[in-house]
């Protein structure tokens, strides 16, 4: 006499292994399958599917429209790719979805100010975002529409036309700058721009010099001299972006 299949956790966990299962339904289908991995991995595959269903109450799962087909292929190899194939499927659709949602666990209050070369009120603003958002919405579209306001000709001589494509720079701000950010409230800010703002006066000629030095940030490029970043004779042109507990 056979003694009766009961599930145990060491069966559970092993199942789990093999596809991402709750623990409830992996214990339903265990016994459903008296133990056995390969039928207990293929409904596991199976209800994840959205067309299936685990009925607890008569420990079963009922089949939806979309695979039922699957149900006579008689290949188990074969069977188990089908049923992979359209659960990649759904995962690449939910992917998508869930690509377009901000993961508001993941978010931090960041402190921030953005100036440019003519700024005068120096406002700290303050977000509740992502790490990556914050880079990528906040900091670069920041950048990016004040880079647009700039001359066409400083642009170009800059190489600045197409700011989404370059490289965004981050400076930890420190050194003899401490005394200037402290006075803003600041603690241990990073500096963010691109990395064609920054100039050296050697470079130019009269004329490139004078449109320049036009759209010198003075506090910025100030920032960087004292945080020995940049040069006496280099200057940053345009905007910024200082975020406050970066690091």
């Amino acid at each position: 006499m056979t003694s009766e299949y009961a599930v145990s956790d060491d069966d559970i966990i092993l199942l789990q292994k093999q596809i991402n299962i709750d623990e409830i339904n992996a214990k339903t289908i265990l016994e459903k399958n008296k133990g056995d991995l390969f039928e207990s991995t293929m409904d596991a595959i199976k209800l994840l599917d959205s067309d299936y269903k685990v009925d607890l109450n008569e420990n079963k799962l009922v089949l939806g429209s979309d695979t039922a087909d699957i149900e006579n292929e008689t290949n188990p190899k074969k069977k188990l790719e089908k049923f992979r194939h359209i659960l990649d499927e759904k995962d690449a659709i939910f992917q998508e979805k869930v690509a377009s949602k901000i993961d508001i666990s993941d978010t931090s209050i960041f402190n921030y100010i953005t100036f440019t070369y003519n700024t005068t009120c120096f406002v700290k603003d303050k977000i509740n975002s992502t790490r990556d958002n914050m880079l990528r919405n906040t900091t670069r579209t920041y950048l990016t529409d004040e880079i647009s306001k700039l001359e066409d000709v400083i642009q170009f001589e800059l190489e600045l036309s197409n700011p989404d494509s370059l490289k965004l720079v981050n400076k930890y701000l420190g050194k003899d700058s401490k005394r200037m950010y402290k006075k803003w409230g600041l603690n241990k800010p990073g500096m963010f721009y691109l990395i064609n703002q920054i100039v050296d006066y050697n470079n130019l000629n009269e004329d490139e010099l004078k449109r320049t030095t036009k759209y010198k940030n003075n506090i910025a490029t100030k920032f960087l001299i004292k945080s020995e970043y940049i040069k006496e004779n280099q200057m940053l042109v345009g905007p910024c972006v200082v975020i406050d507990e970066w690091f």
